[in-house]
């Protein structure tokens, strides 16, 4: 990184403070009312009482539970099957439905499952060649079926069997039959445009056409068949004695769930169990039972198929190895790679909950009696305090799986291995172990995608992210007071180590646990500061000369522009260049240096932008490496092709190189002569040169440019060799070079001429270049890129496609896109594509026009010609 810093002033880092903290913060006050207001209905409840209602559901009630989720699921994939048909692409439904469940497994757990899982279906389906805007239609679909569906049961429900609202609530009404209509206004909208919308609607530039009425009926039933066994599924583990029935429960937990999902918390923890216990218990249901009906419930629901996803994944990796990638988007787009840290991260945290929870939850007897048959009590009170020490570290470490650190990684596998131990010799805890033990075979074969070799006390931790680790802590800690609520406190208390001493061995692995949560936390604020770097000095244009000696890609020579700060990585044996324009931190071109050193570089640039509260955008990389970019959650478009002209087979020869051998003659009989300037000679005949640019720049009307492209200044063009065109000894035309290192790759930057130059002068001097190159050793050419070409190759249906496509063709007023790839093609070059990374085809918009602000050195200056 660059040695000089500009660190943003303190005024300056509020917006991510308030970005980044404040929704944590929202979530935390409103899981700590309704932990609150828990605790105070089950003030007069034991640990003992929510045990005993665990263990009294009959098992045929848990597994109609289980059968209720399994149908819900099912049910949940005919969102993405219609969506599918919605958006007229071709994928069969097993696929589909592999796609819809990996996601709503995680966008359950997470949150709002259709925005939670949108970058998930991105990854699945961009694997099956769906493009970009089809996939914001069928994230959008799938979202709008999730809320046709609540409304349409809402408008059924709230209608036919009102729910009866209890009098301590005060509210003026004594049903919910008012909220019918409310539910159903939405819902005939969306039919009445449905049936009266020709022309399609545009939301984000993203177009929506209304779906057949086929599709809407379809979307409206499995909507409505959604909910309903979503909630019945709840509704069959409520206890017997709950007065209230069946459609008045629907409409409860419809609106249950709405407050849920309005918290913002994850899965609505808390909020739902809150409202059932406050509102059945107002209906004749005690609040130990229906608590752990509540319980079961997410268990039946959110936990075993959070855990089928995993597997699933799993299975996915152990496929993909057995398969040859192949194709230029082939190393990205490998869908279950691609969500695998997601999960593996998720299950992982639930893995650190499960721990601490079991550790303050009072053991079986029986289970325990018989370890302590077997093992010493040192070993049974060591491997309780060892797991929840481990349970904490999952938390902590399951961010960092999330980053793909190869730290965590390594740190993870050997905290679940010392888990799995510790739950069987704590209390013979088969069931854990079990599930521990599937988590760490998921996880090893997911090695390959925990690849980066990054300090762990480095990387930034979100907000929601440190609120959850904490809301566990204090959750678990919280259990164990209610489970151990009849102890009375003493000081004796903390060094009583016996068999049945449950609370002592509690309290100590409670403070273990908070202990080493207080140390991480301390030990990540007493880190240096992150500062964003500033200019580069001339120290950092040594280092990036010496790292460009040894790459074959002309492209890093940008760097001695001076307009861009360099981020250099660990070692110094790569960098990064970028430049930052509003929210928008915006890296030009693929990282220089070797390759295995850029996804450390790819992290680090994303994690500085969030520092930052910015937006993170690539522009012009290459198709070598996207899946780095897919890793990073980036959405992926195609900006153009680059042409690059194969020295090896160029010849002037031949009857299609014709029109280039005759202009050749016909200049060099006028007198006209190439050839390449030293660096001694370019600084000697600096003023020529500027001269020559100043012309060039008064005849185009023009200023200088700048960021992906070079502009006259003089210590820059002084540093680079520099090809002239000459007639009696002046200089008419100029292009200073960039030469790759190991002979690989030539291309020019700045190409000028004045007014005194014939016609064909630039294919002279190409021609001419060719030839010196080959005749340097040079292997290839690159003539730059041809905005917005090749797009038809590249997700052809989607919006930014046919929008690129039309101003490729008749955006001639602007910017001559067609002409220049006419130009270039006549030298016969390779294409190949250049992308834009950004977070999502909404934010490309905004994305491209900071890039075009920072080109052209504002908004202004680009539209001015």
């Amino acid at each position: 990184m660059s040695n000089r810093r500009d660190p943003l002033p303190a005024a300056a880092r509020w917006p991510a403070l308030i970005r980044n903290v404040l929704p944590a913060l929202a979530g935390f006050i409103v899981l700590a009312a309704a932990a609150w207001a828990v605790r105070d209905v089950l003030r007069e409840y034991r640990y003992a009482d929510l045990q005993l209602a665990l263990w009294s559901l009959p098992p045929m009630r848990l597994v109609a539970c289980l059968v209720l989720s399994t149908a819900g699921y099912c049910v949940l994939t005919g969102y993405d099957f219609l969506a599918v048909r919605y958006v007229q692409a071709h994928i069969s439904y097993a696929r589909t439905a592999l796609i819809s469940f990996v996601s709503y497994s995680i966008g359950n757990n997470v949150g709002f499952g259709n925005l939670a899982g949108s970058s998930i279906r991105y990854r699945l389906y961009s694997a099956l060649d769906v493009g970009g805007a089809d996939i914001a239609r069928i994230v959008v679909f799938c979202t709008a079926g999730f809320w046709i569906g609540f409304l349409s049961l809402g408008t059924v429900v709230f209608a036919i069997e009102p729910l009866p609202i209890p009098a301590v609530l005060h509210f003026p009404l004594a049903t919910a039959r008012a909220l019918a209509p409310v539910c159903a206004v939405p819902v005939v909208a969306f039919c009445a445009w449905t049936a009266l919308q020709r022309e399609p609607l545009l939301v984000r530039n993203v177009e929506l056409h209304a779906p057949s009425w086929a599709v809407l009926l379809g979307q409206i039933a499995v909507g409505m068949l959604d909910w309903t066994l979503a909630g019945t599924a709840l509704y069959v583990v409520l206890p017997a004695d709950v007065a209230l029935g069946w459609g008045q429960f629907l409409g409860f937990y419809l609106l249950a769930v709405l407050a849920g999902l309005l918290s913002h918390i994850p899965g609505g923890l808390g909020v739902l169990e809150t409202l059932m216990v406050m509102f059945l218990g107002a209906h004749g249901a005690a609040p130990a039972p229906v608590l752990a009906s509540v319980l079961v419930y997410r268990f039946c629901y959110y936990l075993v198929p959070l855990i089928a996803g995993a597997l699933l994944l799993a299975g996915q990796e152990i496929g993909r190895r057995r398969q040859a990638l192949a194709g230029a988007l082939a190393p990205a787009v490998t869908g279950a790679q691609a969500v695998a840290p997601p999960i593996l991260a998720i299950t992982t945290f639930a893995a650190g909950v499960i721990l601490l929870f079991s550790g303050a939850a009072p053991p079986t007897d029986a289970r325990l009696g018989w370890i302590a048959d077997l093992l010493p009590l040192a070993v049974i009170e060591a491997s309780h305090f060892g797991a929840s020490l481990a349970g904490t570290l999952l938390l902590l470490l399951a961010h960092g799986l999330l980053r793909r650190l190869d730290a965590a990684y390594r740190l993870t596998v050997v905290a679940l291995s010392f888990s799995i131990t510790t739950s069987l010799l704590a209390g013979a805890h088969f069931e854990q172990a079990f599930a521990l033990l599937l988590l760490l075979g998921s996880l090893l074969l997911a090695r390959e995608r925990f690849y980066r070799r990054s300090a762990l006390l480095n990387e930034p931790l979100t907000g929601a992210w440190a609120a959850a680790a904490t809301l566990a802590l204090l959750g678990s800690i919280a259990l164990g007071f209610f489970a151990y609520a009849d102890v009375e406190y003493e000081h004796e208390l903390w060094w009583q180590f016996a068999v049945d001493a449950h609370a002592p061995r509690w309290m100590r692995a409670s403070i273990g646990a908070s202990t080493l949560a207080v140390m991480f936390a301390v030990m990540r604020m007493l880190r240096p500061a992150r500062a964003r770097p500033g200019a580069p000095d001339q120290n950092d244009f040594a280092r990036a000369r010496a790292i460009l000696s040894g790459v074959a890609e002309t492209g890093g020579n940008l760097a001695f522009l001076g307009d861009k700060s360099l981020l250099f990585n660990d070692t110094g044996t790569a960098f990064l260049m970028y430049a930052v324009r509003g929210r928008s931190w915006v890296a030009v071109g693929d990282p220089v240096g070797p390759e295995n050193e850029w996804s450390d570089l790819l992290w680090d640039f994303s994690e500085m932008a969030d520092v930052w509260a910015g937006r993170t955008v690539f522009y012009e990389v290459t198709s070598r490496r996207l899946d780095l970019y897919l890793d990073l959650g980036m959405s992926l478009f195609k900006l153009g092709e680059e042409a690059r002209v194969d020295l090896a087979s160029f010849e002037l020869e031949g009857k299609h190189n014709a029109e280039l051998r005759r202009v050749r003659r016909s200049l060099e009989r006028a007198g006209w002569s190439f050839r390449v300037l030293s660096l001694d000679e370019t600084r000697a005949r600096m003023a020529e040169l500027r001269s020559v640019s100043d012309a060039w720049l008064g005849e185009k009307t023009t200023a200088e440019k700048g960021f992906s492209l070079g502009f006259f200044e003089e210590s820059y063009v002084a540093a680079t060799p520099c090809a002239v065109v000459e007639r009696d000894g002046r200089i008419a035309a100029f292009a200073n070079l960039w030469l790759g290192g190991n002979g690989h790759e030539l291309t020019v930057d700045l190409m000028r001429y004045n007014e005194e130059v014939p016609n064909g002068i630039m294919d002279y001097l190409f021609t001419s270049l060719f030839l010196w190159s080959k005749g340097s050793g040079y292997r290839w050419f690159n003539l730059g890129m041809a905005p917005l070409a090749g797009l038809d190759e590249f997700n052809p249906s989607s919006l930014w496609s046919r929008l690129g496509r039309f101003v490729f063709r008749h955006g001639e007023n602007f910017y001559n896109f067609e002409g220049l790839r006419r130009y270039k093609a006549k030298f016969d070059p390779v294409w190949l594509p250049r992308y834009v990374a950004c977070p999502s085809a909404w934010a490309l918009p905004q994305a491209l026009a900071d890039v075009t602000a920072l080109v052209s050195g504002g908004l202004r200056r680009a539209l001015a010609k």
